[in-house]
């Protein structure tokens, strides 16, 4: 298997790669992004979760780039793009992608998202359906928080949420390679899978001057009234046409295993992928069953 290796790296996913790294204005956002695949091909654009950066996604880059003219960014706020002092809500992030894809040229693209990427991602096929393909929400989230304490546990996840606000504020606050080693932890179920890579490169993020407001700034949007007033009501899910594919983490049931089981009864147009062996990444945990599944989705007219 591709990613069963002696030794795992962000490296080893890209080093027969053929792709460009760069940054680009969007919007007045200097945004960095990665670009593998023929420009000519249909288009689609990993958004990686919170406070992350787009190597999250780069054991999906390859067997993308065999089929998409295949992005992956750093949104606003996160990873080496520009870090405005204010409120990241929404529609900051909704319209930052949009002028991401005006920069390239895109009109119209498949969406991938992570945890937040995958909000993000389902936002803007809210917002702009005309414009987005498809949407792939990994670890979803995106409808609101229940004030209401004989609600599901994972449903509810009010708790879990003010939890990690501490925890990531903190380890932003003493960017420590132990506090990144914690961060990955209940991301990455599997030990061998918690590479060096990923925690230097979470490290090095953290570390930049701009790094401590910018976490404020993320992590606001998780405060229970204003996580609120920006997710999508049940009504509104069944409004939106645009094709999802939802993952599930079976082994690992963290609040967007609950998610994903509701906002797929609701989509009109939805379908689940299982992943076993996998927590709230399972793009990088079992990227070959990711992979296939994922293309041949974006694949199906």
């Amino acid at each position: 298997m591709e990613h069963e290796t002696q030794y795992r790296s962000i490296w080893t996913h890209l080093y027969d790669v053929a792709f460009t790294q760069g940054f680009v204005d969007a919007g007045g956002v200097s945004t960095r992004y990665i670009q593998a695949g023929p420009r000519d091909a249909p288009a689609v654009i990993f958004l990686h979760g919170t406070a992350a950066s787009w190597e999250s996604c780069c054991a999906n880059i390859r067997p993308h780039a065999a089929h998409f003219n295949t992005f992956a960014i750093d949104v606003v706020g996160a990873g080496l793009s520009d870090k405005p002092d204010h409120l990241y809500d929404l529609n900051t992030y909704v319209e930052h992608l949009k002028n991401f894809m005006d920069a390239m040229g895109l009109e119209c693209t498949a969406i991938v998202g992570v945890s937040l990427g995958s909000f993000i991602a389902a936002k803007f096929a809210q917002r702009y359906p005309e414009r987005t393909s498809k949407v792939t929400m990994v670890s979803p989230i995106g409808l609101p928080f229940r004030d209401d304490p004989n609600a599901n546990e994972q449903l509810q996840g009010q708790k879990q949420i003010d939890d990690f606000r501490k925890q990531r504020q903190a380890q932003a606050e003493n960017p420590t390679w132990e506090a990144m080693e914690e961060l990955i932890k209940p991301l990455i179920q599997n030990p061998k899978d918690r590479i060096p890579d990923l925690i230097a490169i979470r490290q090095a993020v953290y570390r930049q001057p701009a790094m401590l407001a910018a976490m404020h700034n993320i992590m606001d949007l998780y405060a229970p009234a204003v996580f609120n007033r920006e997710a999508i009501l049940p009504e509104e899910w069944g409004q939106i046409s645009v094709p999802f594919l939802l993952t599930l983490s079976v082994d690992s049931k963290d609040f967007a295993y609950e998610m994903a089981l509701e906002i797929n009864r609701l989509l009109p147009d939805s379908r689940l992928l299982e992943c076993p062996g996998a927590a709230h990444w399972p793009q990088w945990e079992c990227p070959d069953l990711f992979n296939e599944a994922n293309i041949a989705f974006l694949l199906q007219p």
